[in-house]
């Protein structure tokens, strides 16, 4: 946040613009960041599965078993 803080006040140094950066990632945080970590979750859970799913038969065989 320090960054974000120190961003603002150079802003408003040089253009005189008020804004407010570290509050604007906060808020991108809060009502998006935290949902995208908790959707992936559950999208790499899923493709785990899809893995068990498709390697699960192979698992314990032999891999030298099919070579002459």
């Amino acid at each position: 946040m320090r960054y974000y803080r120190q961003y603002q006040e150079r802003v408003l140094a040089i253009d005189g613009t008020q804004i407010q950066p570290a509050e604007m990632y906060q808020e991108f945080v809060h009502e998006m960041a935290i949902q995208d970590f908790e959707n992936s979750a559950h999208w790499i859970e899923r493709r785990i599965g899809q893995l068990q799913n498709i390697w699960g038969p192979f698992v314990g065989q032999d891999p030298e078993a099919d070579r002459p």
